[in-house]
């Protein structure tokens, strides 16, 4: 997995989300703090993982009763990846020890509406499994550092996040087009 792998690269979301970042552009107060790398702008450049993540959305969305549009939708953006390479950054190669050592301490930091580290951007594989049961587990006692690890170990390695955490990391980024997905 290289920065270079990530020039296109998209969002998966909603209808009215995406028009709000197409008319306002991208805001961290629209983000959640535990997630896998932090608040942040999530972005994957496989495309088909994009597309599960607006259908989850959308799902999700419409399961809370919610009137806004949740027509799922994808964005495509392209990186300046010289110039966000240039940030101060943190790369993950492989899901291992340090990376869901990483994952854990970032979501727990996000349980106290808190960021864990001070990168620019983050680049590593997504997680997989029920995440918050297995950090409740593992801040708990209950689970050691290797359990929590296979608890999350990705199931493919084509499933990849790009994590922007600044505004300098926003500025390398450009919209180029939202698409609708049918369900």
């Amino acid at each position: 997995m290289l920065l270079k792998d990530y020039i296109n690269c998209y969002h998966g979301t909603i209808k009215v989300h995406s028009e709000y970042i197409t008319l306002n552009g991208i805001t961290f107060n629209k983000s959640r703090y535990a997630t896998d790398f932090g608040k942040g702008f999530y972005l994957t450049n496989n495309e088909s993982q994009a597309i599960d993540w607006a259908k989850r959305k959308s799902k999700h969305h419409f399961g809370n009763g919610s009137t806004d549009d949740a027509t799922p939708v994808i964005i495509h953006f392209n990186i300046d990846i010289t110039k966000l390479g240039k940030l101060k950054h943190c790369f993950f190669e492989e899901p291992n020890l340090d990376w869901s050592n990483f994952i854990l301490e970032c979501r727990k930091k996000g349980l106290e509406v808190g960021l864990y580290h001070d990168f620019h951007f983050v680049l590593g594989s997504l997680a997989d499994g029920k995440i918050m049961p297995l950090v409740r587990r593992a801040i708990g006692g209950r689970i050691n550092n290797m359990e929590f690890l296979d608890g999350i170990r990705p199931t493919s390695s084509a499933n990849t996040q790009l994590s922007l955490h600044t505004d300098a990391a926003l500025k390398c980024i450009t919209l180029m087009e939202v698409r609708e997905i049918e369900v």
